[in-house]
């Protein structure tokens, strides 16, 4: 057993405050004769017993209650790894305690009195002896035959700086880690961690050398964000693994806010567990937390995502801005704001936040340029941890993705006949252009003029359409001199389902289901000229295929009959 204020102890010496009250108190009998006393002679005999076991049960408590308040004031702890059962130890001192106050109420009866002083000597030699056979298994454990890499981990997020009683709790982390270091025996190797939005390691693997390791220390600073639980007892088991002693431990000093740790992510946890159990000891992971101010107002960003993996230049994409209130108090935050390519989006819709509570918001922006570009957002709340009030996300935008379609079926009579023609067209309506005949082409382009208003509308994918024996004998696509993202085919032994392409299409590019269904059927029948299939409208064909919410084929109709019907 540990303490985290061990000097609280001294706490225990109040418990001799009222052993002397009661002996200060005791007064020595005085003889008087009384003839009626003989009358109640009888009824103080058969009360004495009751009263001597109140006394004493009184007294038992009144000590006890000094011992409590005094280890609770010490903050005991116990190790994982401990071999003393506590749940004995700590009973037996109790029992000491309460034994050797009940035997001063029991100070005219020496049989009663010697037998409970001795029981309260027994029983605290056993503890005594247990705590000290507890010191010599911990210490034994650092000895040459056991030796032992700790990590210590020390939480750098923006929580951390608040400052209370003239020092912030990083700095108190520091200090503790310092302590640690100092206090070790010989032989312990110590790695530092800091802990933040990325785990950032001071040294490579655990070191004996206490000059690298207070050096290491010298250079902490706080990483400001949120600190991620898991990634950061990932980055301490790897240098564990780095470590050349058999004996590990994980020795984490923060303030313990519940933001990062992915509590609803318990395969991620066992994933973490499965790390940790692959090391040649499993670590004991210690966890010291430091308290914090009883009040604190503060909102933070915890998260900016895009609404979809492919962003481009050719319509709007979203992004989803998560505010939560990690402080104790209930805040309003006046705006949040998204600072894109130069522009500030304003959202001021939040209402009032409970603490612990959070709010999702979606602002919508089309990017201009192609790229790496930077998305921050900031939430203006005026609170006390200004540091993470703003969030940054980089995106990746492209002005056009492309696509290889690879024709298995080039000799062909009809260019129509061809299934990477389809999908070219699909993909993208312009490239009707050498892939229809030329009646059709021209047709079709003035249809599409007519309908959009708009024949330069840029698109984002675009498609690039080679045969299959331009490609004979490649075994990679690293020379042709198209760079692709994404090949598609008709070759056989390649072939994919369209309504799996077209599910994948929609969940992949992020399209609205409205615009994908007009590029897999509407364009298409106007870029070929056919102008009675491809919507849903009065006059329009009845082949129709009705889907799920996942996009899978319940349903075939053509010309007005079911054709199929999933079973």
């Amino acid at each position: 057993m540990e303490f985290m204020n061990i000097w609280m102890l001294l706490g225990l010496l109040g418990v001799a405050v009222p052993i002397l009250i009661h002996l200060l108190n005791r007064r020595s009998g005085r003889t008087i004769d009384w003839g009626a006393f003989r009358f109640l002679l009888t009824s103080m005999l058969r009360r004495r017993r009751r009263v001597l076991l109140e006394d004493a049960l009184l007294m038992a408590c009144r000590c006890l209650v000094i011992a409590l308040l005094a280890l609770a004031l010490a903050r005991p702890f116990i190790q994982p790894s401990s071999r003393v059962p506590w749940g004995v130890v700590m009973p037996a001192i109790l029992i000491a305690i309460a034994s050797f106050g009940a035997s001063f109420a029991m100070w005219r009866f020496p049989v009663w009195r010697r037998r409970l002083v001795v029981l309260s000597l027994v029983l605290a030699g056993i503890s005594a002896a247990a705590i000290l056979f507890e010191r010599h298994l911990n210490l034994s454990r650092f000895g040459r035959g056991a030796a032992r890499d700790v990590v210590i981990v020390i939480d750098g997020s923006s929580s951390m700086t608040l400052a209370q009683g003239g020092e912030s709790n990083f700095e108190r982390a520091r200090k503790e880690a310092e302590a640690l270091v100092r206090d070790a025996p010989r032989g312990t190797a110590f790695g530092i961690l800091l802990g933040g939005p990325v785990p950032v390691p001071l040294t490579p693997v655990p070191l004996s050398n206490r000059r690298e390791i207070y050096a290491a220390l010298d250079r902490l600073a706080p990483a400001q964000g949120t600190m991620r639980a898991l990634p950061c007892l990932t980055a301490a088991a790897i240098m564990l693994d780095g470590g050349s002693n058999p004996a590990k431990q994980i020795i984490v000093i923060g303030d313990g806010q519940a933001e990062g740790w992915n509590a609803d992510a318990p395969d991620r946890w066992k994933a973490l567990a499965t790390v940790l159990g692959q090391l040649p000891t499993r670590p004991p992971v210690i966890w010291r937390t430091l308290p914090l101010p009883a009040s604190i107002r503060n909102m933070a960003v915890s998260a900016v995502a895009p609404t979809r993996d492919v962003i481009g230049t050719d319509r709007e994409v979203g992004f989803r801005v998560t505010v939560v209130n990690s402080g104790t108090e209930a805040v309003t935050p006046r705006e949040v704001r998204l600072r894109v390519e130069g522009k500030d989006l304003v959202n001021r819709s939040v209402g009032q936040l409970e603490p612990g509570t959070s709010h999702t918001l979606t602002f919508r922006h089309r990017f201009e340029s192609a790229g790496a570009l930077e998305v921050t957002a900031t939430v203006l709340a005026d609170d006390d941890l200004p540091a993470d009030d703003s969030a940054t996300a980089v995106v990746h935008v492209v002005k056009s993705l492309k696509v290889l379609v690879v024709d298995g079926n080039p000799d062909a009579p009809v260019r129509l006949d061809r299934a990477s023609s389809y999908l070219a067209l699909a993909l993208r309506p312009e490239t009707q252009k050498g892939i229809l005949p030329p009646g059709n082409g021209k047709r079709a382009t003035g249809n599409r003029e007519r309908e959009t208003g708009n024949a330069d509308r840029a698109y984002l994918v675009a498609p690039e359409v080679v045969t299959a024996p331009s490609l004979a004998g490649r075994a990679t696509l690293a020379d042709v001199p198209y760079d692709p993202n994404a090949v598609v085919s008709n070759v056989a032994g390649s072939v994919a389902l369209f309504c799996d392409c077209f599910r994948r299409f929609v969940r992949v590019t992020g399209w609205p289901l409205e615009e994908a269904v007009k590029a897999a059927a509407l364009n298409q029948c106007r870029s070929l000229g056919i102008a009675d299939r491809g919507e849903i409208a009065p006059g329009q064909a009845a082949d129709l295929v009705l889907v799920d919410g996942d996009l899978a084929p319940c349903m075939t109709i053509v010309a007005g009959e079911v054709r199929w019907l999933r079973g």
